[in-house]
C-alpha cells in the first residue's frame, strides 16, 4: 500500500477490543484502513514513527519461521518519504512492479 499517512483511529474489533489503524490517501484520493494489530506491522509502524502528512509505503513480505518453534508469522516493511530510506524504497518498488507487469 502506498499513500499519504493521514491519522490513525480507534476501531473495534469482532472481540470489542479497540486496534489502531492507519489511515493512508491512496492516489485516488479514497482513505483505506491499515489495521496495525498485526505485532510485526505495529511494531515496524511504531519505529517508523510516521507523521501525518508524509508519504508512506506498507509490504507485506514472505513469512518468516521464529527460532523458538519454527512457526511462520507474518512480516511487514513500513517505509516513510524521508530523505535515504525512501530513495531506497522507491526503487525497490519501481523494481518489483516491473518484474510482475512489466513496467507499466
Amino acid at each position: 500500500m502506498l499513500g499519504r499517512f493521514i491519522r490513525i483511529d480507534t476501531r473495534p474489533t469482532a472481540q470489542s477490543q479497540a486496534e489502531r489503524v492507519a489511515v493512508i490517501e491512496t492516489e485516488d484520493g479514497e482513505h483505506v484502513g491499515a489495521w496495525l494489530f498485526y505485532r510485526v506491522l505495529g511494531m515496524e509502524w511504531d519505529a517508523s514513527e510516521p507523521k501525518p502528512g508524509e508519504m508512506v509505503m506498507l509490504e507485506r513480505l514472505d513469512d518468516g519461521k521464529r527460532k523458538k518453534d519454527g512457526g511462520a508469522y507474518r512480516r511487514y516493511r513500513v517505509t516513510v518519504d524521508r530523505p535515504g530510506d525512501w530513495q531506497m524504497a522507491l526503487g525497490y518498488w519501481t523494481a518489483e512492479k516491473g518484474a510482475t507487469d512489466g513496467g507499466s
